[in-house]
C-alpha cells in the first residue's frame, strides 16, 4: 500500500481557542468485499501555546501478518522536546526505551515488543518543551492485521470494551454477556455531543438482528439484509456487495462486503461499524462497534457509556489449582468487590464479568425495552422485511 498523507482543512481550526483533540478516521478497502478501519487521534495547539510550527511526524505501519515487535518512527521538526514513553497497559507490550531528549531534526525509533496474545496496543507519548509546555498523546501500535488498539466497544451480545483501572492507572479489557427476550430493544450507546443513540433489537434471547441509529436529524435502520438511510432511502445489503459509498445531508455511508460504516458529518469522531457475523447455530446476526477512549465515556450513556464511567480497581491475578491456564481476579467496581475471569474473545483476552455485577445497583433490564417509541413510526413499514 502507498503512503497516505491526511490533511485536515484549515476551516476546521478557525474557531479553536484552546488545545483540542481531533480524531482522524480511516477506512481502507480492497475495492471489493474486505475493509479495515482504524483511527488516529492528534492534538492541535493554539499559536499562543507554541507558535505557528509543527512539532513532529509519526509513521505507523499495519503488518500483513502477525509479528512480535514493531518500530514506531518519530520525525522531530524544529522543536526541542523532552519526552517519556509508556504503554498504559503493561501486560500488553514493553518498550526498549522510556525517555529521550530530542534536538531540532532528530529521527528517533522506538521498538515495542508484544506480550502473550497482544494484537495491538497504545504507546503514550508525554513531552515537555523548553518553555515547560507539556502535552501527551496515544500512538497506536499494530502487531497483527485486523487488530484495533483503540478502546473499541462492541456487542453481539458478547460485549467487550476498555475501561480505566484506577489502581494503575492503566486500561483493562472487560467483557460481559447480555441476554433479554426476543424482540427486546437494547440501548447500546448514546453520544450526548452528537445526539446519536444506538439500539439493537434481539432476534432471540441473545443475538441482535436489527440496529437502529437515532439522531437529531433522523433515523437509520440496519438489518441483516437491508439498510434504511436517514433520508428514507432503502438499500439491499447482500453478502457479496462490493464497495459502495454515498452521502446524505447528515451522514456518510460505506458498504463493503459484510461491513457497514456510518459516520456523522457533523461529528466524524462518531463512526459506527456494523458487521454481519455467523454464530454457532449458523444464523446471521449483527455486531456493532465504536472507536472510544476512556475519556469519551463521560459524554456517553447507554449500556457501554454507563459501564465505562464506573470506577474500576483491579487486584492481583490468582491462579487456581485445577484450572490450568485459567486466571481469576478480584475487581472493585464502585467499591463493590466482584470476580472476573480471564477468557479469550475473538482471539483477544479480556476479563469476563457478570453484567449485573458491573451495573449494581441496577440490572441489565434497565437497558432493555419492549418498544422504542422514537422508532415505531419509522420502522413499522419495514418490520415485515426478512
Amino acid at each position: 500500500m502507498d503512503d497516505v498523507q491526511h490533511n485536515v482543512p484549515a476551516k476546521h481550526f478557525e474557531s479553536i481557542t484552546e488545545k483540542t483533540m481531533i480524531t482522524h478516521s480511516f477506512i481502507c478497502t480492497d475495492g471489493k468485499t474486505d475493509a479495515k478501519s482504524f483511527i488516529f487521534k492528534s492534538i492541535v495547539f493554539t499559536t499562543n501555546d507554541l507558535g505557528d510550527i509543527d512539532m513532529f511526524k509519526i509513521t505507523l505501519e499495519i503488518p500483513a501478518s502477525e509479528v512480535s515487535s514493531r518500530v514506531v518512527s518519530l520525525y522531530f521538526l524544529g522543536v526541542k522536546l523532552n519526552c517519556q514513553y509508556s504503554v498504559p497497559n503493561p501486560y500488553e507490550a514493553y518498550l526498549d526505551t522510556t525517555k529521550n531528549s530530542f534536538s531540532d531534526t532528530d529521527i528517533y525509533r522506538i521498538k515495542a515488543t508484544k506480550l502473550e496474545f497482544t494484537k495491538s496496543t497504545l504507546m503514550r507519548l508525554s513531552c515537555e518543551t523548553p518553555g515547560s509546555f507539556t502535552f501527551s498523546l496515544d500512538v497506536p501500535i499494530y502487531f497483527a492485521p485486523n487488530s484495533d488498539p483503540w478502546p473499541s466497544a462492541s456487542g453481539d451480545p458478547h460485549f467487550k470494551q476498555i475501561v480505566l483501572d484506577y489502581s494503575g492507572p492503566t486500561t483493562k479489557s472487560i467483557c460481559y454477556d447480555v441476554t433479554g427476550s426476543p424482540g427486546d430493544y437494547l440501548y447500546i450507546a448514546g453520544f450526548s455531543l452528537s445526539g446519536i443513540q444506538i439500539y439493537g433489537q434481539l432476534k432471540d434471547d441473545y443475538y441482535i438482528h436489527r440496529i437502529f441509529i437515532k439522531s437529531d436529524s433522523n433515523k437509520i435502520t440496519v438489518s441483516t439484509n437491508y439498510i434504511t438511510l436517514d433520508n428514507g432511502k432503502l438499500f439491499n445489503w447482500t453478502g457479496n456487495m462490493q464497495k459502495t459509498s454515498f452521502k446524505s445531508k447528515h451522514f456518510q455511508y460505506l458498504i463493503t462486503g459484510k461491513y457497514v460504516f456510518i459516520t456523522s458529518e457533523e461529528h466524524p469522531e462518531n463512526t459506527i461499524k456494523i458487521q454481519k457475523s455467523l454464530h454457532s447455530l449458523s444464523e446471521i446476526h449483527l455486531d456493532a462497534s465504536f472507536k472510544l477512549s476512556p475519556s469519551d465515556y463521560k459524554e456517553m450513556d447507554g449500556l457501554i457509556g454507563d459501564i465505562g464511567k464506573k470506577n474500576y480497581k483491579f487486584h492481583s491475578e490468582v491462579q487456581l489449582d485445577g484450572n490450568i491456564g485459567s486466571k481469576f481476579i478480584s475487581i472493585d467496581i464502585d467499591d463493590n468487590l466482584m470476580k472476573g475471569e480471564r477468557v479469550e474473545r475473538n482471539k483477544e483476552e479480556c476479563w469476563l464479568i457478570n453484567v449485573n455485577d458491573i451495573l449494581k445497583p441496577f440490572k441489565i433490564s434497565k437497558y432493555l425495552y419492549k418498544n422504542v417509541d422514537a422508532f415505531e413510526k419509522t420502522t413499522q413499514n419495514f418490520m415485515n422485511l426478512p
